[in-house]
């Protein structure tokens, strides 16, 4: 038998094995039921290549966004993009193709912030910027973080990395970096006990606190019948032109205070939203530039919260520390730990002085696409956690970004100590290995009071 019929033969006997384990992939049949959380890859500054693109797959179409009641934007410069740039980042489940980058996200690719003291100093930074042929898009006054944040477009044969050492080289704190994109992930849950997650962590049946809570998400339609008669707040901070995401920041409003299926965590909190999430191509996704309004608009509000809830990961941003920094002076702020599944860190959740949670199933198992490490503080229920989507429907979700709302509302519940540690060492009951861990934090979540 010659060389070549030998090779036609192994093919033809390896070539059945193929095709039956792609039909087993393809005809596995799952429970149709979705989640949403947000994460992202998470490299160190200074700005990475921008030629990474994070692209993230969506299990099934998300429910139609109602049309948003936008109120009028404070002044941009120039015009809006309507996508984002992402420096650095991967594709956060590798067992699903990529989807090819998006013409928006091609066009902002290469949008940078640069921040300034004030408007004398921004016009400086702004002539060199223009001598390097970088463009003005538009600028804002975050008043109540205390600098004006300028977003410029780089030259296509511009090297962004020589553009950011001759900002600093001039101007040390204006912390230019590329506008990067934290996106939303899904994933299919399986069936699970309805109210697991409560009985997890012992919270009451009722809470009857009427704390102040605070969360930057997606927007929130407040004409759904589980919204009525609640305190809700939707700040809608990303520009005009782009598609609000619903799905995403509506899961967690209902499991905080929704009237059932089940009752809200906190029924009478106020809840605020900031809403600085968009939708595009069937992907939600925020940015840098919003999360940085968003966060100033937090340190403006007036009672301030009691929590605040960042249910989103994605890179490092010298920026976005640099505001956390003002805001936990301002109120706890608490993030999920990030759903890569690896020993990796996820910003925000990383920061320094930022809660950071990840997930556990009925069983007090880490779910698997948690991420793990140092910043991993707590571990709270995220997985097939029951809530509505964006028309209200009744669904399981899964990620750390549901597991990051039980300890938010547990901090607003009633719960404060002086310092974060101490309120850490009365609220976690230790599981896996003693003491803390990378891969549950200090405990699982345990509640304590409830007015």
């Amino acid at each position: 038998m010659n060389t070549r019929v030998l090779s036609l033969l192994v093919i033809a006997s390896l070539l059945p094995v193929t095709q039956s384990a792609m039909a087993q992939s393809r005809s596995t049949v799952k429970p149709p039921r979705a989640s949403g959380t947000v994460t992202a890859e998470t490299p160190a500054p200074p700005p990475p290549d921008p030629q990474n693109t994070l692209r993230t797959p969506v299990a099934g179409p998300k429910p139609p966004a109602p049309d948003p009641a936008r109120p009028d934007t404070d002044a941009d410069t120039g015009p809006v993009a309507n996508g984002i740039n992402a420096p650095a980042s991967v594709n956060m489940d590798a067992a699903r193709p990529e989807k090819p980058e998006t013409p928006a996200a091609k066009a902002t690719r290469r949008e940078l912030l640069v921040a300034s003291t004030d408007v004398a100093e921004a016009d400086q930074q702004r002539a060199w910027l223009t001598s390097q042929g970088a463009q003005l898009l538009r600028r804002r006054g975050l008043r109540n973080l205390g600098w004006v944040l300028s977003i410029y477009r780089l030259t296509p044969d511009a090297t962004p990395a020589e553009v950011t050492k001759g900002l600093i080289a001039q101007w040390p704190d204006a912390r230019p970096e590329l506008n990067a994109r934290y996106t939303a992930l899904t994933s299919e849950a399986t069936a699970a006990p309805l109210e697991y997650a409560r009985t997890l962590i012992a919270w009451p049946p009722v809470c009857a606190s009427a704390s102040d809570i605070a969360m930057l998400d997606g927007s929130v339609d407040q004409k759904l019948a589980a919204f009525s008669g609640r305190s809700l707040q939707v700040e809608v901070l990303t520009p005009p032109g782009v598609q609000p995401d619903y799905q995403h920041g509506t899961a967690l409003a209902a499991l905080l205070i929704g009237q059932a299926a089940p009752l809200g965590l906190l029924p009478k909190a106020r809840l605020r939203v900031g809403s600085i999430m968009a939708e595009e191509s069937g992907q939600a996704y925020t940015t840098t530039e919003w999360i940085l309004r968003g966060l100033d608009w937090v340190v403006g509000l007036d009672p301030r919260p009691a929590a605040l809830n960042l249910s989103f990961g994605g890179p490092r941003s010298v920026q976005i520390e640099r505001a956390l920094e003002r805001v936990s002076t301002h109120t706890t702020v608490v993030a999920a730990a990030g759903n890569d599944g690896r020993r990796a860190p996820s910003y925000p959740a990383a920061y320094p002085g930022v809660i950071g949670v990840t997930a556990l199933d009925a069983r007090e198992h880490r779910w698997a696409r948690a991420n793990t490490g140092d910043h991993v503080a707590i571990a709270a229920p995220g997985v097939d956690v029951w809530t509505l989507d964006a028309k209200g429907q009744g669904y399981y979700a899964s990620g750390t970004s549901f597991a990051a709302l039980f300890v938010s509302a547990a901090i607003a519940a009633g719960g404060a100590e002086k310092t974060t540690a101490d309120w850490l060492a009365k609220h976690t009951r230790d599981i896996g290995t003693p003491g803390k861990d990378p891969e549950f934090g200090y405990g699982a979540l345990s509640m304590r009071a409830c007015p």
